[in-house]
């Protein structure tokens, strides 16, 4: 009788790890996996046209980048403002509209359906159009 209690609260313990595992592996498999391969790639020699040429060549990419690539700077400027001003224009009309939407006013049902249907409507069309092909 003890041991049967034993393995249930074994079974107990490891189920939390269980069913967070298969989460993990698609953690690993989507995020980790294809950003280690980035890393390598890297450090590595690609050329299309001449294969033999590939191989190792450790920083010599980063050098050239940071240092003879005149694009990168410009490009590299042009991303940090973009991001900075969708992240706060998100974050300004994402505060307004909840705020708007917390407001008890005439219609605010109709406004919130408005505002709510695309967001509610990809979902169904996708999984509708899923079933059509």
């Amino acid at each position: 009788m003890k041991n049967q209690t034993n393995r249930i609260l074994v079974n107990k313990k490891a189920l939390p790890y269980l069913l967070i595992a298969p989460t993990v592996f698609l953690f690993l498999w989507l995020l980790v996996y294809p950003l280690g391969n980035v890393f390598y790639l890297s450090f590595q020699n690609r050329l299309l046209s001449r294969p033999k040429l590939d191989g190792f060549i450790g920083m010599s990419n980063f050098v050239k980048l940071f240092t003879a690539d005149p694009v990168f700077w410009e490009a590299l400027v042009n991303s940090g403002k973009w991001v900075i001003t969708e992240v706060l224009l998100q974050l300004v009309f994402g505060l307004l509209t909840a705020l708007i939407l917390k407001k008890k006013f005439r219609g605010c049902g109709i406004f919130r359906a408005v505002l709510f249907l695309p967001w509610a409507l990809s979902g169904v069309l996708v999984s509708m159009l899923e079933g059509v092909t």
